[in-house]
C-alpha cells in the first residue's frame, strides 16, 4: 500500500517544487504566532500508540479512510469531518501496515496544471476519480491570520 513520494509533475513555473511538509512562517515574536506554533507542534508529536495494524475504534488517527477498488479511499462516517489526521513518524504502528496514511504520500497520479483561459491555471487529470479518493493537500508555509492580512495588503499594492 505504501508508496515513496516523487515529485514528477508538470510545473507552469519551473521554480515552484511540489512539497509533502508543513512549514511555519518566520517567528514574528507576537501571541498569535506563539499559539499557531503551539497547535502546529501538538499535531506533530502527538502519535498513536497502536501495536501494528490501526484500530479504528481505539487510534486517535484512524478511521479516515477504508479500502475500496485496491485503495485508500476516505470515509464519509469518519471522526473528524473537517480535518484528517494521519499516523506519522511519532506513531508506533506499522508503516507498511497502517490504513491511515494517505495525504502522506503525495497527490493521485497523472494530474496537470493547465491554463484555463479566463479562468487561470486549474489542476485536472486524466484519471476518473472516485468519490472520496484523495486527489493532492495544501502544504506549504502556515500563516497567523494577520502576517495572511499583511501579505495579501502587499500582493494587492504590486
Amino acid at each position: 500500500m505504501r508508496k515513496e513520494f516523487v515529485d514528477d509533475y508538470e510545473h507552469v513555473d519551473d521554480s515552484i517544487e511540489y512539497v509533502i511538509l508543513n512549514l511555519l512562517q518566520p517567528d514574528d515574536n507576537t501571541d498569535e504566532f506563539a499559539k499557531l506554533q503551539e497547535d502546529f507542534n501538538a499535531t506533530l508529536l502527538n502519535g498513536c500508540k497502536c501495536n501494528g495494524k490501526c484500530d479504528d475504534e481505539t487510534c486517535g488517527h484512524g478511521g479516515n479512510y477504508e479500502i475500496k477498488n485496491e485503495q485508500l479511499i476516505l470515509r464519509d462516517d469518519r471522526k473528524c469531518k473537517d480535518l484528517l489526521y494521519e499516523c506519522n513518524e511519532s506513531c508506533t504502528c506499522s508503516i507498511e501496515n497502517c490504513l491511515n496514511r494517505k495525504v502522506q504520500y503525495g497527490p493521485c497520479d497523472d494530474l496537470k496544471i493547465k491554463n484555463l483561459e479566463e479562468k487561470g491555471c486549474g489542476l485536472i487529470t486524466l484519471n476518473k476519480l472516485s468519490k472520496g479518493e484523495f486527489v493532492c493537500e495544501y502544504a506549504g508555509e502556515i500563516l497567523t491570520k494577520s502576517e495572511a492580512i499583511k501579505r495579501d495588503k502587499e500582493n494587492h499594492e504590486l
